[in-house]
């Protein structure tokens, strides 16, 4: 079976990461793009490993996956998931803290 990569964008509370998985999905609608901020209130270790099952049952089908949302490399190598992916491909997002903080003021929650 071919194993596809996995690319993750992430980066900090306000940096865009929601912005751009709705442009990245017009970009690329061959891939399964998702905002993993969508789920809030649980446990994020056991979140994350259902995005990484997620993103491997989507690549069964020969899809590629785009996960938005806060992840940093350890916690994807500590995945049960990891041998079935390829390679992991990052894009960390980043902003002055002015824009930052400006951009979550106006958030809501």
């Amino acid at each position: 079976m071919r194993k596809l990569p996995l690319f993750v964008v992430t980066g900090a509370s306000g940096t865009g990461k929601t912005t751009i998985s709705s442009l990245v999905r017009k970009q690329l609608p061959e891939f399964d793009v998702f905002d993993m901020d969508i789920i809030d209130n649980v446990d994020w270790q056991i979140a994350k490993e259902n995005w990484l099952r997620i993103a491997y049952n989507i690549s069964l089908s020969g899809r590629g996956t785009v996960l938005c949302g806060t992840m940093v490399p350890e916690n994807i190598t500590s995945s049960d998931y990891i041998d079935r992916v390829d390679r992991i491909l990052y894009m960390n997002l980043h902003c002055d803290d002015v824009t930052r903080e400006t951009r979550l003021r106006r958030e809501p929650g």
